[in-house]
C-alpha cells in the first residue's frame, strides 16, 4: 500500500473505490465494527474480507492477499518492529508504548475511535457477589504482580486488573457502542 498514515489511506482508498480492502478475524468480530466505524468516520472506500482468525488474517496481510487489518498489537508487533507490515495508527487516545512511534488515532485525526483491545473474566450469572469480589481481587493481584505484568507487557497487551464493576461499566459500553455501530452502518452478523 502506498500510504504512510490514515489521511494517506483515506485519499488513496477513495480514488481507487472498491479495490483496497480490509481483513478480519470475521464478520461481526470488533476489528469488522470498528473498522466498519473508521470508514463511517472518514469516508474511507473500504471492502470487507473476513477470515477464520487471527493466523487467518495476519498469513493475508504478510502475503499482501489485504490490505489492511485492524488487529491487536500482540498480534502484530514483531511483523511491524521487522518491516513486514506498516503501522498507520493505534486505536485510542494515546500511543503505545512498545511501538511509540506509532501514532494514535486521536493523533492521526479520528479522535473518537478509542477502541482499545481488552479482555476479562466472566463468571454465571447468579455467583455470588462474595465468590465474584475474591475472584477479582485475586485475578487483579496476579495481573499486577510484576512477572506478570512484564509478561504481558512483553507479549504486547497492557496490564489493568480493574473492580467487577468497573469491567461491567466496560462491557456496558462496548455493547452500546457495538449496537450503535452495527445499526447506524447496517451491519449483519452474517453477510
Amino acid at each position: 500500500m502506498p500510504v504512510l498514515n490514515l489521511d494517506e489511506l483515506v485519499t488513496y482508498s477513495k480514488a481507487n473505490p472498491g479495490k483496497v480492502n480490509f481483513g478480519s478475524v470475521g464478520i461481526g468480530s470488533s476489528a469488522h465494527f470498528v473498522t466498519e466505524y473508521f470508514k463511517s468516520r472518514t469516508g474511507a472506500d473500504l471492502t470487507h474480507v473476513p477470515y477464520a482468525g487471527a493466523p487467518a488474517i495476519l498469513q493475508a496481510a504478510l502475503r499482501g492477499d489485504v490490505h489492511l487489518l485492524m488487529e491487536t498489537p500482540a498480534l502484530v508487533k514483531s511483523q511491524v518492529e521487522d518491516g513486514k507490515l506498516r503501522a498507520l495508527a493505534v486505536t485510542g487516545d494515546s500511543r503505545y508504548a512498545p511501538l511509540a512511534q506509532v501514532p494514535s488515532t486521536k493523533e492521526a485525526g479520528v479522535p473518537d475511535l478509542d477502541f482499545g483491545f481488552w479482555m476479562g473474566v466472566f463468571a454465571p450469572k447468579g455467583t455470588p457477589p462474595a465468590t465474584v469480589s475474591k475472584l477479582n481481587a485475586v485475578l487483579t493481584e496476579i495481573v499486577k504482580s510484576p512477572g506478570m505484568r512484564n509478561r504481558l507487557t512483553e507479549m504486547g497487551y497492557v496490564p489493568v486488573g480493574s473492580s467487577s464493576q468497573q469491567f461491567s461499566e466496560r462491557v456496558d459500553d462496548a455493547i452500546t457502542r457495538f449496537t450503535r455501530i452495527a445499526l447506524e452502518n447496517k451491519l449483519r452478523i452474517q453477510e
